[in-house]
């Protein structure tokens, strides 16, 4: 058990890099369908939707518009990640089980990170910085919610963060999110109301003004030579797996993801917390011309996917980004791959041991259907990573 989840920590990092950047940074304008039925909890702006204060005007206009819509949003977020949390559960276990896995999947990706390029790294890291006290506070009380005064300093970041990039390459993003369709579904079944809908639409609409500077992240360092064949390996060993996967398809894979999401909700929300800080302090304490270095290969890699209509980049660019993330974990700082896997191993023996036992039986399926020799290898793979990488 221990052994299978020693990837972990590279895994999650890697995914980190867009959850986490993405809250720092996709408040953005949206088409008019978008605007009257997203909620504040839409890519990124979940994180300033925790503000849930009634501030006075604040330095810029956007800063006063997170604020506001933290105001109005706050009290459903804080039911959805305290004792709600079953129904998000629900919702987006639901809607990842009905996604269709297309190029539209790629495409929305894509424009989320072309968006994160051009933020200022500088910003990204005070947002990160912000997210990871208000963890520790959340977890703190045993819970998810970060206390007032945090989600303040949180919003305010974010605001930053967006204003430093401008509304173009977000409106993007927005568009393409729309046009997939999956976020709109997942922030309709959650049932914000009218308020806190109003209060996005402003705070897309304010962000639509904002300029932005543009951004190039400069100072990457590169991986050290025996991580890097590490990370290579690992993913020319894998390639064939996500092939196969490929090739299955969503129909039947997108069922299984979402029970595993189910079962990721149901776990301990102190424990859950606990790793979601620890993948916060990981990718805060990495150098961020090295994350950035990693979002631009994924964004090359998408390119590429999307031009050939489907999900998977050409292995010469997931080895470009195996390449980058190693320049990226090796940066980050001394104990935090090995704390970001323990906090989640942790977390994953808290979820219902039922939710799990349901699902072994359909993830023995889906193996089945795969090489046994290809699962060797990326096994083998992995523990070398992890070992290269430090996680364990």
């Amino acid at each position: 058990m221990v052994k299978g989840g020693k990837l972990l920590p590279v895994a999650v990092l890697l995914i980190s890099v867009l959850f986490a950047t993405r809250f720092a940074s996709t408040f953005v304008p949206a088409p008019q369908t978008l605007q009257r039925h997203l909620s504040p909890l839409a890519p990124a702006a979940a994180t300033a939707a925790w503000v849930g204060i009634t501030a006075p005007a604040l330095a810029t206009p956007l800063e006063d518009a997170a604020l506001k819509l933290a105001d109005a949003s706050y009290p459903a977020v804080k039911k959805l990640l305290g004792p709600d949390r079953n129904k998000l559960a629900d919702v987006v276990s639901k809607v990842v089980s009905e996604t269709n896995y297309d190029a539209n999947v790629a495409a929305t990706v894509d424009k989320a990170i072309e968006a994160l390029l051009v933020t200022d790294t500088a910003k990204v890291k005070v947002t990160l910085d912000a997210l990871d006290k208000g963890l520790d506070d959340a977890v703190a009380k045993g819970g998810l919610v970060p206390p007032i005064e945090d989600v303040q300093s949180v919003a305010r970041a974010v605001a930053s963060s967006v204003d430093s990039s401008g509304g173009a390459k977000f409106k993007a993003f927005i568009d393409a999110a729309a046009a997939q369709g999956s976020v709109v579904k997942v922030l309709e079944g959650l049932g914000f109301d009218a308020a806190a809908k109003d209060a996005f639409a402003n705070f897309i609409s304010v962000a639509s003004a904002a300029e932005g500077a543009g951004a190039v992240a400069t100072g990457a360092v590169q991986a050290p030579a025996g991580l890097e064949a590490a990370a290579v390996k690992f993913a020319d060993a894998s390639y064939p797996i996500v092939q196969t996967l490929n090739t299955l398809g969503g129909k039947t894979i997108a069922p299984l993801a979402g029970k595993a999401i189910s079962i990721a909700f149901s776990g301990d929300p102190a424990k859950v917390g606990k790793a979601a800080d620890a993948a916060v302090e990981a990718l805060a304490s990495a150098n961020q011309a090295n994350v950035f270095q990693t979002l631009a290969a994924l964004d090359k890699g998408l390119d590429a996917a999307v031009a050939n209509n489907g999900l998977l980049p050409p292995l010469a660019d997931v080895e470009s980004v195996a390449k980058a993330a190693a320049g990226a974990l090796s940066t980050v700082g001394p104990g935090k791959l090995g704390a970001l896997l323990s906090a989640v191993i942790d977390a994953g023996n808290s979820a219902d041991k039922f939710k799990v036992l349901g699902i072994l039986g359909e993830g023995s399926g889906l193996v089945a259907k795969i090489n046994p020799a290809d699962v060797a290898a990326t096994t083998s793979a992995a523990l070398a990573l992890a070992a290269a990488s430090g996680a364990q």
